[in-house]
């Protein structure tokens, strides 16, 4: 019996197929068969029914879980108590909104790399609903979204606020002065995914003042802030994002008869046995957050031990 085929183990029964587990490991579907077969030689017993699509746990299966969740874990453990920080390896999977990885995350991971540079980060980014998903089934270790979570062994902490607010370029001449509603009719509203809060917040703001104007759903912050360079729309996106453009005049911040609001920002990871490795990189996130300090746009808010 093995680390590795105690983590083949594990993996299967979280994720319920062989394949899943293969993927998650960046091995092969018959490198796992292979060590669950080991495993189940030196236990003497069956640990999977295989007989349909997904696997499920026989009941030796099911009793000797949380005996692989503890060894796992203390070896994780070990592993943090033992070595040198630098010493430490491996795969963390990193899901983050675009709002974070334009504007701190970036540095985060450029010292992550220099004081951990046996850990690999590997990167997902996307719309808060859909880092939710990948965290529920595993896809990702750790998320920086709008949160928190509330589910079953997800284990979240506040981590910090960012404003949002309305842009445009230069050229379609609105900023300076206060626009009225009139003025808005015909402008293109420019935002994240139908799927977000702040789609959903600009719809239900131009609901209730009674503007019909166009709102342009779009899926990456970066392609939202290009077009809007471009004049083609007012811009609703988070100004930390567009800090340096505000900054340069190449957007201007509109005085607008709607509500803006604050995105609050959790760290959110799943309880298990590799919780202290991901919860270090939390807290070694939230320790650099500290050290950064507060924006114009974005403030850390984190308080807790």
């Amino acid at each position: 019996m093995n680390f590795n085929q105690i983590h083949s183990f594990y993996l299967v029964a979280q994720l319920g197929t062989y394949q899943a587990a293969a993927e998650r490991l960046h091995a092969t579907q018959p490198a796992i068969s292979a060590r669950i077969a080991s495993l189940e030689t030196t236990l003497n017993t069956r640990l999977f029914d295989r007989s349909g699509y997904r696997v499920s746990l026989t009941p030796e299966g099911r009793r000797f879980l949380p005996y692989a969740e503890k060894l796992l874990e203390l070896q994780t453990n070990a592993m943090l108590e033992v070595r040198n920080s630098k010493d430490l390896s491996g795969v963390v999977r990193i899901g983050a909104s675009d709002t974070m990885v334009a504007s701190w995350l970036p540095d985060f991971l450029l010292e992550l790399k220099e004081r951990q540079p046996g850990i690999s980060v590997e990167m997902f980014v996307g719309a808060s609903p859909l880092l939710h998903d990948d965290l529920m089934n595993q896809a990702v270790d750790l998320a920086f979204l709008l949160g928190p979570i509330s589910a079953p062994r997800v284990l979240c902490k506040d981590f910090c606020t960012a404003d949002m607010g309305f842009v445009a370029a230069p050229s379609l001449g609105l900023h300076g002065r206060e626009l009225t509603t009139h003025e808005l009719r015909d402008q293109n509203f420019l935002t994240f995914e139908k799927c977000t809060v702040p789609y959903q917040h600009l719809r239900q703001n131009l609901k209730e003042v009674g503007i019909l104007a166009k709102t342009s759903p779009i899926s990456a912050l970066h392609s939202i802030s290009i077009l809007t360079r471009k004049g083609l729309g007012i811009g609703y996106v988070p100004l930390v994002a567009v800090e340096k453009d505000l900054a340069t005049g190449r957007l201007q911040l509109l005085e607008i008869p709607l509500k803006t609001q604050t995105l609050h920002f959790s760290v959110c990871y799943l309880d298990g046995p590799h919780r202290r490795l991901v919860e270090a990189i939390a807290d070694g996130a939230m320790e650099f957050m500290k050290r950064r300090g507060p924006s114009s746009f974005i403030n850390f808010t984190y308080q807790g031990a």
